[in-house]
């Protein structure tokens, strides 16, 4: 059994429909609680007021449920841990009125990676993405990244290098033929844990496939955003995308 924190629609009931965003968590050895969860990278009352049901999964390889559950995502990156953000859709959408041609995801660092899955390797399940300092490339990112022993040992359980095809299979690059999801990206310059570079690739690659893409970077800023102009840039152009594709003119 599988958990979350649910936020639903300020005017719920009242309409048919709704569209639901989901927001990961980073990590993947993290949790949401329930409590305040909105920040600048995670807006979920101004989503609630614009219409909109908010998730937040809390897939295998969380914390908060013992060590066994942290680790049951090990040596299968993108694989099971994000068939849990998938089963979540489904289960709210038997329970609430979810349009699921409007799910959105938005999510940084790890959170990011499965917001970069989802608009590739799931783009028919996603009308809208806004993906923030995420891991797009496993094979490439390890040899960038500040954490290579990390990544490794804590979070995957395995080398990339020495397990390629396995790590291959698991990047949203990979699977870019399958990308039609309008995508916003936002990095820092200076990020070190997940390196801009991450970012590059995804971009190059959807502008590539013909996919609506835009890239924001933000000068001077690390692994998430830091500055009080760039944490104010990051909502509004957040909520505008999700305006534009998935509140306003969905897919």
């Amino acid at each position: 059994r599988l958990e979350g924190v649910l936020i639903r629609p300020a005017e719920y009931p009242g309409r048919a429909s709704y569209p639901l965003i989901v927001i990961p968590h980073g990590g993947p050895e993290s949790q949401y609680l329930d409590g305040w969860n909105t920040g600048y990278a995670t807006p979920a009352q101004a989503l609630a007021e614009r219409g909109c049901f908010i998730i937040f999964p809390n897939y295998r390889g969380s914390t908060g449920r013992g060590t066994d559950f942290a680790a049951a995502d090990h040596r299968d990156l993108g694989g099971r841990e994000f068939t849990d953000v998938l089963d979540s859709i489904d289960a709210l959408a038997a329970k609430y009125p979810i349009d699921p041609g409007r799910v959105g995801i938005t999510g940084g660092s790890y959170g990011g990676y499965f917001t970069a899955l989802a608009v590739t390797r799931h783009s028919e399940r996603f009308a809208a993405g806004v993906e923030l300092f995420g891991i797009t490339n496993w094979i490439s990112f390890l040899g960038t990244s500040d954490t290579p022993i990390e990544n490794s040992q804590v979070h995957w359980a395995l080398w990339c290098w020495e397990n390629s095809a396995v790590c291959w299979d698991a990047s949203p690059i990979r699977h870019i033929g399958n990308a039609r999801t309008p995508t916003l990206i936002m990095h820092g310059v200076a990020d070190e844990r997940v390196p801009k570079s991450q970012s590059d690739e995804l971009y190059a690659a959807l502008k590539w496939k013909g996919v609506p893409v835009e890239y924001v970077v933000f000068p001077r800023e690390k692994h998430g955003f830091r500055e009080r102009e760039h944490q104010v840039e990051t909502f509004r152009r957040m909520m505008e995308w999700f305006d534009r594709y998935l509140i306003t003119h969905p897919r």
